[in-house]
């Protein structure tokens, strides 16, 4: 398992304009014992001064802008969305450096992978869109637009089931997700539509967010409430 932190000491994400995000990574094997990684301190935004004979559990890079959401690949690879720049971040935990970071659409949010991996979806908040992703060729191949929401609402999360379906949470103005649908997209062919069978008017305040399973075969969906609010979880 990689546990990713990131943000300013690990309180979340660091949005302050003309600041250094720092992403920090512990590997940690099945059995629950550290895997020996690499540690170091950033030189400049974008790199890291990685010890060369020191090889502590864990390592720290610092990435030029802020950081968003992230997810692991089984090859070791992290990718992490940097909307401030418009890019995926790519973290090899194999050598504790940055990798040539990604391009995506304009201010990317969620992200996920493929079953196979193959591909990475980017879910971008402010061009309304998923950036299709060639994880081989590490790059942008299509995107998939995404109807207009109302609220004003952008992508926000987005979680990818084993039958090539993707569902899409989107936040209204004002960061929630009050009144604003799921989407629903068949990757095979870009097609989206809304799925209303979730309670898509939830209360102010609330924001509802995807995770796939483990298998793929289920993805829930979670309201996390606002001020007084319950949480509330759906499984598709």
């Amino acid at each position: 398992m990689l546990e990713l932190h990131y943000g300013d000491k690990g309180a979340g994400p660091v949005r302050t304009s003309g600041r250094t995000a720092i992403l920090t990574a512990v590997l940690v094997v099945a059995a629950g014992t550290v895997a020996p990684a690499f540690s170091g301190t950033a030189a400049s935004a974008g790199t890291a001064a990685l010890a060369s004979t020191a090889v502590p559990p864990s390592f720290t890079v610092a990435v030029d802008g802020a950081l968003d959401q992230v997810v692991v690949d089984r090859s070791g690879h992290a990718f992490a969305t940097n909307p401030a720049r418009n890019e995926v971040e790519v973290l090899s935990v194999a050598t504790g450096k940055l990798d040539a970071p990604i391009v995506v659409g304009s201010s990317p949010a969620g992200l996920d992978l493929s079953p196979d991996e193959a591909t990475l979806y980017v879910a971008d908040a402010q061009s309304n869109d998923i950036s299709v992703v060639d994880v081989a060729q590490r790059r942008q191949v299509r995107r998939i637009a995404l109807p207009p929401a109302p609220n004003g609402g952008q992508p926000l999360s987005i979680a990818v089931a084993a039958n090539g379906t993707a569902l899409v949470t989107r936040t209204a103005s004002g960061g929630t997700s009050e009144g604003v649908p799921t989407l629903s997209i068949d990757l095979a062919n870009g097609t989206v539509r809304e799925r209303r069978d979730w309670d898509y008017t939830s209360s102010a305040g609330d924001r509802s967010v995807v995770k796939a399973s483990g298998d793929r075969s289920r993805i829930a969906i979670v309201r996390e409430p606002g001020p007084g609010q319950p949480g509330v979880a759906a499984f598709y």
